[in-house]
């Protein structure tokens, strides 16, 4: 019975349906159409937000539980699933961009809007997203081989223009230090050297 378990809980297509989970209001809205714009914007992109944050505080809080035995094998296995939540994260990005598309509903008009700031830097990480799930995949780690892990870095760049998306429309100051304050302290802590790095100097 506990090994039952153990395979489901370590199993990919469990992951996918928790990650993917939340998305159902979401989807179902694309059929329906009864909810506002600006609330389906809203649950859309903090989903966005809040995949990609997980996604990116994996290593730097691996970092900070490695002397718990426990806390370390339970980041492992968060680690193991880092990329299904970075392509999750895109995937709520895409539904967040295609209802702007849908309510914008003219070509000519988001290509004009695009002289808006607010507006800019959130297509410009949603394409960085898009790169990054494209790549996501085992024949591209191949083929890129030791450069694979430099263009995933550009998460973080995609994260900062969100940052910056959020910003500019106003109204999410207490949003922005919520979510994105703990990726800046845990990247800056990274940054301290740890005590076997001074023993070792």
């Amino acid at each position: 019975m506990l090994g039952f378990l153990k395979n489901v809980l370590n199993s990919m297509p469990l992951t996918w349906l928790v990650l993917a989970w939340p998305s159902w209001p979401l989807v179902k809205e694309v059929f329906l159409n009864e909810r506002y714009y600006a609330e389906i914007m809203y649950d859309s992109g903090l989903l966005a937000v809040q995949f990609t944050v997980l996604a990116l505080v994996i290593t730097p809080f691996m970092n900070l539980v490695r002397s718990w035995p426990t806390g370390v094998q339970i980041m492992r296995w968060i680690f193991r699933r880092r990329r299904a939540i970075g392509i999750a994260a895109f995937g709520y990005g895409a539904l967040h961009t295609f209802y702007y598309v849908r309510y914008t509903g003219s070509l000519e008009l988001i290509i004009l809007n695009l002289v808006e700031w607010d507006l800019l830097t959130g297509w410009i990480a949603f394409l960085i997203f898009l790169v990054l799930a494209v790549i996501s995949n085992k024949k591209s780690v191949r083929f890129l081989g030791r450069n694979w892990k430099p263009l995933q870095r550009a998460a973080y760049f995609a994260a900062g223009f969100t940052a910056l998306h959020w910003y500019l429309i106003g109204q999410f100051e207490t949003l922005l230090m919520q979510w994105f304050l703990p990726v800046l302290l845990l990247q800056l802590l990274r940054l301290i050297p740890s005590k076997r790095t001074q023993n070792s100097a």
